[in-house]
């Protein structure tokens, strides 16, 4: 995966978010999948499971201002044949362009048989510490 086909393949990932298309993210991802983080993280069997998930986030999302999301990619880098390694730079931003938080995550995607890059694994620590450091706990257990 280049460097120009992961920032391609994250712009879409990120303009899903700004519209909340949940079903165009889950797409984008291979399962089973699992989204690591501080606390634990969460291991998702298909898609279903992954979109309530997914629906979850959005409605948080809403109720936090987000208008629109930014990916810029990092690093993009290919160590198997079908296996990259990708360092994305997140920025959400409410309806005046003004960032809400941002945070980078990175990713571990496969290329399946159709050739469609499809992520399998990531590490949301940043997403949850920029939540938490803004006073709202992403995921929180109360």
């Amino acid at each position: 995966m280049t460097l120009t086909q992961a920032q391609s393949h994250f712009d879409a990932y990120a303009d899903a978010f700004s519209r909340r298309d949940m079903g165009a993210i889950a797409a984008m991802w291979r399962f089973p999948c699992f989204i690591s983080d501080q606390n634990g993280g969460a291991g998702f069997r298909d898609a279903e499971a992954f979109r309530r998930n997914l629906d979850r986030l959005s409605g948080f999302y809403d109720a936090q201002g987000v208008a629109h999301a930014d990916a810029r990619v990092q690093t993009a880098t290919t160590d198997f044949d079908g296996v990259a390694q990708v360092r994305v730079d997140y920025r959400l931003a409410d309806a005046h362009g003004q960032t809400i938080i941002a945070w980078p995550t990175d990713y571990v995607l496969r290329r399946g048989e159709d050739g469609a890059w499809k992520a399998c694994f990531a590490i949301a620590d940043g997403e949850v510490a920029a939540w938490a450091e803004r006073g709202t706990p992403l995921g929180a257990k109360n």
